[in-house]
């Protein structure tokens, strides 16, 4: 094809020839026609087409631009390289036109069948070599005489350079070039048959004041795998290819609907072969569960929230509480994880958090914080799950934090607030003012006026506050409902009123001007909103709160349940309960177990030797009947749980602090007690010094039980 293209010289003595007289153009065009039958040569098949010419010719402009910056960089100076053609030639004719001494590098590039051979001109790779290491560029020839450092820092150059090559062809196929061989002399590197068809991007190359050509040949055989992407066709496939939503909410709604296994874990224990052969009804293991920690909740075995205990609906259930982020809970070694070892010894503390808790202490017993601080994340914890279904959003507000602050201390807020007053009309006397950030309120009123919430109004007018108004009195209403339930009365409360007022002057006008209670949240909503959310109140209002609802308490404990109590009051019932076998049992003392962590040493039985005689055909002599002995010792993994349930991923997915999870028991129902996941018994849950355990109330026979552990 090359051959067939005139240079401008012959182009104008044709010209010239045919204007003067010595050639005729009507014979010209005689003979091109009878030129249209050619001779075809199957040493030069063509076995691209012009389309998959120019999709590898884009490539390598791709190509060309990644290596300019690349050995821009490397080389610290001028660098230009483009291409200046793609050919389609047999690889016999690349190797004769390849100089007798030049440098080669030969590449594979995995998945993809074969090799690539990429020839770098010596001027080039000299004037690279010059300035790496610290010369001007300077070109010269002395490939014949290369030294072993030279070869060594060519092969690094161009070993890294690879990287651009699987960067330039990612788009048609993930390739992986690993640099094999480093050569001078062409007549040393046999790929292919001389008549393989192989395609040569030559480009243009300067460094400096040093050009020359780098020319890369790329076998058919290795193309020919992918040979169908190197189309327009392809291309335009891949550059218009989109999500199809419908199928993809086809996908994520089914998704959805498939159910998983939930169920909250009381705790865990180990005991030995030994006991477990020896367990039997009354017997009590005490768990690794605090009283005091929250439990973990597991959704296919994996946790996935931190809950606490209780009833509902007289059936077991938990409620959430946070997310599990692991190393909460302590192990059984009784470390400590990082974040409690922060909290207990303060470190984040500053002065100004010293000077806080000061002026808290002074006016706020510890019991008191804490009580206050358990109402709100009760109360905001179900407001929490309706400002979700209200913006259609996951809405997180986490545990408080109590604070007495004096009302010059307003003044420190550092952003725009929005005030909301709420009155309490039943139930009790008092007021709150609670108090949000101007761009948290414009965002959820953007929400309910159905934006999304990424383009919120920077001013908030009448309509926007009637929105967040309409958002706080749904919140309220159902903290209200939840006080309800945990003071065991009516709680009605004011329509809220909001204020766009400093907080200073709203607070003293509803408050009054002495110090009062700081209650501070952390609210989160999906991705829009990572703020706090304050409730302030009265001291003596709520000083109120907390006598009330120690009150109630209080008068629970006389009639609360020997099981599982939702309040962990309850600490001294459980501890009288725990003797009680004791006193109204008749059965013998010492046929009683106490065994898991620090359990009580107990006389050597015979059963568990009688067991693994009928497994022996003969009789044991000293040395095997010490191996049964060790196999007592083996340590089994006791777990206890509360119940179980199937949920959807959706209904976990819409899962939030305060949500409640009904079990599959009914309330004082008995527990499942299982050995290396196998449940072999039951039993009712009773508390051992602070700590969960399980007193066994009916149990599988011995043979059974091995059988479980098959």
């Amino acid at each position: 094809m090359v051959e067939e293209v005139l240079s401008q010289n012959e182009i104008d003595a044709l010209l010239s020839a045919i204007s003067s007289g010595e050639m005729d153009a009507d014979e010209l065009k005689k003979e091109d026609q009878e030129k249209k039958v050619r001779v075809y040569d199957f040493k030069r098949a063509l076995r691209f087409s012009k389309d998959q010419i120019r999709s590898i010719s884009r490539i390598h402009e791709n190509y060309a631009r990644l290596l300019t910056t690349f050995f821009s960089a490397k080389l610290r100076t001028y660098v230009n390289i483009s291409v200046a053609s793609v050919d389609q030639i047999p690889y016999e004719e690349f190797i004769r036109s390849v100089p007798k001494m030049t440098i080669l590098n030969t590449y594979s590039l995995k998945p993809l069948e074969g090799r690539i051979v990429m020839e770098i001109n010596p001027n080039i790779a000299y004037a690279m070599l010059d300035r790496t290491l610290g010369g001007q560029g300077v070109s010269f020839n002395k490939v014949e005489n290369l030294t072993e450092i030279e070869t060594l820092l060519m092969s690094q150059l161009f070993e890294k350079a690879s990287t651009k090559l699987q960067e330039a062809w990612a788009s048609i196929v993930d390739i992986d070039p690993v640099m094999e061989d480093f050569e001078v002399n062409p007549q040393f590197l046999q790929m292919v048959s001389p008549n393989e068809t192989v395609v040569v991007v030559s480009l243009n190359t300067a460094i400096g004041e040093a050009s020359g050509m780098i020319n890369i040949c790329i076998p058919h055989i290795v193309l020919e795998p992918i040979i169908s992407k190197l189309s327009v066709h392809y291309w335009m496939q891949t550059a218009g290819k989109k999500r199809n939503d419908e199928a993809y909410e086809k996908i994520t709604k089914n998704i959805q609907q498939a159910t998983v296994e939930v169920k909250p874990v009381l705790g865990e224990s180990t005991i030995t072969i030994e006991q477990f052969l020896k367990l039997g009804k009354k017997d009590i293991i005490r768990l690794d569960q605090s009283i005091e920690s929250p439990l973990i909740l597991e959704v296919n075995d994996e946790p996935k929230f931190l809950v606490q205990p209780g009833t509902y609906k007289n059936r077991m259930s938990v409620q959430i509480l946070d997310t599990f982020k692991g190393g909460m809970k302590m192990g059984n070694d009784g470390k400590l994880s990082q974040d409690e070892i922060d909290a207990l010894l303060d470190v984040s503390s500053t002065e100004d958090d010293d000077n806080s808790s000061s002026i808290t202490n002074d006016f706020l017993s510890t019991m008191e914080i804490d009580t206050l601080g358990e109402i709100g994340n009760i109360s905001f914890g179900s407001s929490a799950t309706t400002l979700s279904t209200l913006l259609n959003e996951k809405v997180e507000i986490t545990t408080p934090e109590v604070s007495v602050i004096a009302q010059e201390e307003l003044k420190n807020f550092t952003f725009e607030p929005v005030s909301v007053q709420v009155n309490y009309l039943e139930g009790f006397s008092g007021k709150n003012v609670f108090v949000i950030k101007a761009e948290d309120a414009a965002i959820i009123s953007d929400i309910m006026l159905g934006g999304d919430g990424r383009n919120p109004s920077e001013e908030l007018n009448e309509i926007h506050l009637s929105a967040v108004q309409e958002a706080m009195n749904q919140m309220m209403g159902a903290a209200a409902t939840s006080m309800s339930t945990v003071f065991n009365k009516r709680v009605d409360i004011s329509p809220p009123t909001i204020h766009l007022e400093d907080p200073e002057k709203e607070s003293e006008k509803t408050l009054g001007d002495d110090p009062f209670v700081k209650v501070t949240f952390q609210l989160k909503v999906g991705d829009l909103i990572d703020s706090t959310l304050f409730q302030l109140m009265p001291i003596q209002f709520g000083k109120e709160l907390v006598n009330q609802l120690v009150s109630s308490e209080s008068s629970e404990e006389e009639i609360a349940s020997t099981v599982i109590e939702e309040q962990p009051t309850s600490h001294k019932e459980y501890n009288e309960n725990y003797s009680e076998p004791e006193k109204n049992h008749s059965y013998a003392k010492d046929t009683k177990q106490f065994i898991g962590h620090h359990h009580l040493a107990t006389e050597q039985s015979n059963v568990q030797q009688a067991e693994f005689s009928s497994f022996e055909p003969v009789t044991l002599n000293q040395t095997e009947q010490r191996n049964l002995d060790m196999l007592l010792d083996v340590p089994l993994k006791v777990t206890v749980e509360l119940g179980r349930t199937k949920r959807t991923i959706k209904d976990i997915l819409d899962l939030s602090q305060g949500s409640i999870v009904e079990l599959d028991k009914l309330a004082g129902e008995p527990v499942d007690i299982l050995v290396n996941e196998k449940r072999i018994a039951t039993g009712e849950v009773v508390v051992i010094d602070e700590n969960f355990g399980v007193r066994v109330t009916d149990i599988l026979s011995q043979s059974d039980r091995l059988n479980k552990l098959k």
